[in-house]
């Protein structure tokens, strides 16, 4: 799937209830989704398909893998701005190793929160770049 445009909000995707059905769903698949050119207004999370399979933006999309987030402490990760405290935690009760994080493209007041958030994220080694 390809989306393009503005996307308002933040969302969280899930496709399927476990990740054993993940697996078998994507399991030969050569991507999943292309957000390239998606301007997407505040930051956003993607969860529930292997980061892997999305083509993004390097340097402005970012990997969290469970081990990352866990590493940083959750305390730490509640002093980043922005609503990424709540995104890292869907991770956490997922039970999958990790998401991608799409970095917002708007110049708006909650944009630049959550530019600053994703920075924070960074420097903690919570937000990984993408390989």
């Amino acid at each position: 799937m390809r989306l393009a445009g503005k996307i308002r909000g933040n969302f969280i995707v899930s496709p399927s209830a476990s990740v054993a059905d993940e697996e078998r769903f994507y399991r030969g698949v050569e991507w999943a989704i292309d957000v390239r050119d998606v301007e997407f207004t505040v930051g956003t999370g993607l969860l529930g398909v292997p980061p892997a399979l999305v083509r993004c933006t390097p340097g402005h999309d970012w990997l969290v893998t469970r081990r990352s987030a866990e590493r940083a402490g959750f305390n730490a990760i509640m002093e980043a701005p922005g609503h990424w405290a709540a995104v890292v935690s869907a991770l956490l009760i997922s039970g999958r190793e990790s998401m991608i994080v799409f970095g917002p493209r708007g110049k708006t007041a909650p944009a630049k929160r959550a530019a600053q958030g994703i920075a924070r994220c960074v420097d903690m080694g919570v937000m990984l770049p993408i390989p």
